[in-house]
This record gives C-alpha cells, structure tokens and sequence, in this order.
C-alpha cells in the first residue's frame, strides 16, 4: 500500500530504498544490500529477497540513539577532538578489519593507524567498479546474500585458522 510517511512511495518502494538506497546520503556510498536499480530507484535487491529484507527489518529496532551517529561521526570524520580514540595505541590483539564496497567500505580503515596491533588485515571485497560502489556488496550483504559465504565467511574463516 501507500507509504503513511513519505509521500508518492508505496511502502515496498520505502523498503526497497532503505535496503538498497545511499541511507547516508550522497557523501558516503553506504547501504544496506546491493540494488538492480531502474530509472534511479532500487527495483529489486541483487543477493537477497524481499522477503529475507522485510524479516530483517521485522527483527530489529526501529531506532538507534542519536548519540550512536554523533559518536560514529566524530570518529570517522575526524572533525572534533574524541575521547573513543585515546586508548587504540593499546589493542595489540590481531585484528580482521571486514566490511565490503557498498558497505562503509574503506572507511572502515581509518582508525587503524592508531591502533598498537601489528598484525592488521583489510577485507574489503568489490564486485564491482569503484564508481559503481552504489550497487554493490553491502552492508547487510555480509551476512544475508546468496553469495556471502563465498564472498565473505570463506576469508573470515580462513583468518581465524591461521590466526
């Protein structure tokens, strides 16, 4: 049916864009699961149904604190003095630093010049082009896409084994 929050979408378009859509605007190609995408609007989802999204998002909580964005922000933006950082020095722990493209990506990575540990490993897989990074392996890809055991849990594993 039509959506009761925003205006002209039915509620599976809304599903569709928090799924597959830029959910943290056009500055950072960040989402939740890769999108087939037509005329500029997710259509589909390319590894997951809209089923496993819908049970997804029927699992979660319909909120996160907003001091949980203020938080992340100063740390990933670097834009004011943070208390979160002050003991990274001290991790000596091996650490597998795993997102992918469409996910946060290669921000994840921008902590790890402060961290103690010298035993660090990016995953951080495309299957696609840098500059198609909007319709690619996702956030949520990670653990519900078809592919996410060749994709993803094979490397993690392998890393656990050696390590």
């Amino acid at each position: 049916g039509d959506s009761p929050i925003f205006e002209d979408f039915t509620n599976i378009m809304v599903a569709l864009f928090f799924g597959a859509g830029p959910i943290a605007g056009d500055e950072v190609i960040f989402h939740y699961m890769a999108g087939n995408w037509v005329d500029g609007f997710p259509a589909s989802f390319k590894y997951v149904t809209m089923d496993q999204w819908l049970d997804f998002m029927g699992s979660g909580v319909d909120y996160q604190p907003c001091q949980f964005f203020v938080d992340m922000n100063e740390l990933m933006l670097h834009n004011v003095e943070s208390p979160y950082d002050d003991y990274f020095s001290q991790i000596s722990v091996p650490i597998y630093n795993v997102s992918c493209a469409g996910g946060f990506g290669e921000l994840t990575k921008y902590a790890f010049d402060k961290i103690g540990s010298t035993d660090v490993t990016h995953f951080i897989p495309a299957l696609d082009t840098p500059e198609n990074a909007l319709f690619d392996f996702g956030h949520i890809d990670i653990f519900l896409a078809e592919n996410a055991e060749t994709v993803m849990w094979e490397s993690m594993l392998n890393w656990v084994n050696t390590h």
